[in-house]
């Protein structure tokens, strides 16, 4: 599960779709099997919404997700691009707020 801090009170979680669970190990060939990831994804939640932790699931579409990656030039290939990715798009969600 990928969870990052994008600033003092957000949490942006990567959430995946299990439909798009086969390109994804494509992309990301390190990720465990759905159900693993899935476990990991809401223990994390739980944690988060235990300790009263603000956070927004932040649904990655494997296309935009790798177009982004072209275009920033990361390794699609990384978690850590994933959560690189999420933080992004809650950045510009929490723009458009303003």
């Amino acid at each position: 599960m990928v969870a990052r801090v994008t600033h003092e009170t957000d949490v942006a979680v990567v959430w995946l779709k299990k439909e798009d669970w086969p390109r994804w190990q494509k992309i990301v060939p390190e990720l465990p099997a759905y159900e693993q990831w899935l476990t990991k994804a809401e223990g994390t939640i739980k944690a988060l919404t235990d300790r009263g932790q603000p956070f927004d699931k932040v649904g990655v579409d494997p296309d935009a997700f790798s177009l982004w990656c072209r275009l920033k030039e990361r390794d699609a290939s990384m978690r850590t691009a994933l959560t690189a990715y999420a933080d992004a798009i809650l950045a510009l969600k929490a723009l458009r707020r303003r």
